[in-house]
């Protein structure tokens, strides 16, 4: 207690109340012993003991903020597998040898001294990589653990290293399994950027210690895979792309033409009267050109929502009967026909000219050329003379964030965006001419 506060000041109600409370806090009944704090803070008229009771209600507060045990690590049994996601052939195949190697050949894999090591998917947002590894995790028969980075990295000294704990001793408990961290760039972070954010070095090290679990894990005789996935690859912290970690790296691109062509029958199959034949599937794969396969999906669903919304304003039904006239309408076959689930190009042509005229990458590709290539711009600055004002105009280039070794690893997903870059006028011809 505070100096200030001496016996003789403190009356025997508050006597009692500072010594219940002290049981309270004992007995780690917070609740109660901060309803007792108020009382007493209300009823003392001592300056020194209301400060000291107000300054351990606080602490107590500030306490009670802290998360408890908040992380919790949920097992999946995914149905999904490799036959579910249309298209990226190379990728599954590529992805099957390695789980091959790592994971049933495991002892020899060891042996020859070879890094057991994570997988890495990487690309424009929405081109399927959450599917990939729900799908990997399926067509292995592993479970899967899918960690929310937002409460596995706590602010609290000591929490994040127990999250990290739990979810290895759940993947132990649950072989084979595979563990995803989805948009790794959001806490993995280069460390150059953890510093320049003045972001807490608890941050840091539990970082650290995540990446050196995660290897420690894949060297270990455990049938455990680590898997992530991010749209910034060039945010990602250089450590987490080491072998051993994640350093697996596959570039998850956007769905070429056949793979289109293959998205929008998938999508557009549990249509009964489906007036679309394989030409009508070309326009369509070419009026999607740059698109993404959620982008695809979105318009499926929504062309689906128009004719379903179409159906229900027919007269089948919205025109209103008694019962007799019903059975009368029955009985002399005078019932406005059903009508009938059907969808035509023109009718999906016309769902992506009013709501989806752009694709969802565009923007995309127009940060990520910045981010990885660099750019350039104009600043413009007036210089006064003793008679007039001078306009002088200068170049400055502005220097992208990955390196000249980089860009040999990331030559797919760099040979992408530059090609959106430099050929978005023959991508918005080609996409209106198969509109028309």
């Amino acid at each position: 207690m505070d100096t200030e506060i001496t016996m003789q000041e403190i009356t025997p109600q508050e006597r009692e109340l500072m010594s219940e409370i002290t049981e309270l806090l004992k007995n780690k009944d917070t609740e109660n012993a901060i309803t007792t704090i108020k009382k007493l803070i209300s009823i003392s008229k001592n300056a020194a003991l209301i400060k000291e009771y107000t300054n351990l209600l606080n602490k107590i507060k500030q306490i009670e903020k802290k998360p408890k045990d908040q992380f919790e690590v949920t097992v999946e049994k995914p149905t999904t597998k490799f036959k579910d996601v249309k298209g990226m052939e190379k990728l599954k195949k590529k992805i099957s040898k390695e789980i091959i190697l790592m994971m049933q050949g495991r002892k020899d894999y060891l042996r020859h001294k070879l890094k057991p090591t994570g997988l890495l998917f990487y690309g424009p947002p929405g081109t399927g990589k959450t599917l990939l590894a729900e799908a990997t995790a399926g067509e292995f028969g592993m479970n899967l653990i899918k960690p929310d980075l937002a409460t596995l990295f706590s602010q609290w000294v000591g929490e994040t290293e127990k999250n990290i704990v739990k979810i290895v001793q759940k993947a132990i408990d649950n072989q084979p399994c595979l563990v995803f961290i989805d948009e790794v760039d959001a806490k993995i972070r280069a460390r150059e950027k953890i510093e320049a954010r003045g972001e807490s070095i608890v941050n840091l090290n539990a970082t650290t210690q995540f990446l050196e679990t995660m290897q420690n894990v894949h060297n270990a005789e455990y049938q455990i895979l680590f898997v992530g996935a991010t749209n910034r690859i060039w945010d990602v912290d250089s450590a987490a792309k080491r072998p051993g970690r994640l350093g697996n790296l596959i570039y998850v691109g956007p769905p070429k033409l056949k793979d289109r062509f293959m998205l929008f029958r998938y999508y557009l199959k549990t249509v009964k009267d489906l007036k679309i034949g394989p030409f009508g599937f070309l326009r369509l794969s070419l009026a999607t050109t740059g698109y993404s396969p959620s982008d695809i999906e979105e318009i499926c669903i929504q062309a689906k929502k128009e004719m379903l919304y179409k159906n229900l304003n027919t007269e089948y039904y919205t025109k209103k009967y008694t019962k007799e006239e019903y059975l009368h309408a029955k009985e002399t076959n005078t019932l406005p026909p059903k009508p009938r689930e059907q969808l035509s190009t023109r009718d999906i042509l016309r769902t992506i000219k009013k709501d989806f005229k752009n694709s969802s990458l565009d923007t995309w590709y127009v940060e990520s050329y910045k981010d990885m290539i660099g750019w350039e711009e104009t600043q413009v600055e007036k210089v006064k003379g003793k008679i007039f004002t001078k306009t002088l105009k200068k170049k400055v280039k502005h220097e992208g964030k990955i390196t000249q070794d980089e860009r040999k690893i990331y030559k797919d997903m760099l040979r992408d965006v530059k090609r959106a870059h430099n050929r978005w006028l023959l991508t918005v011809i080609l996409r209106t001419l198969a509109r028309l």
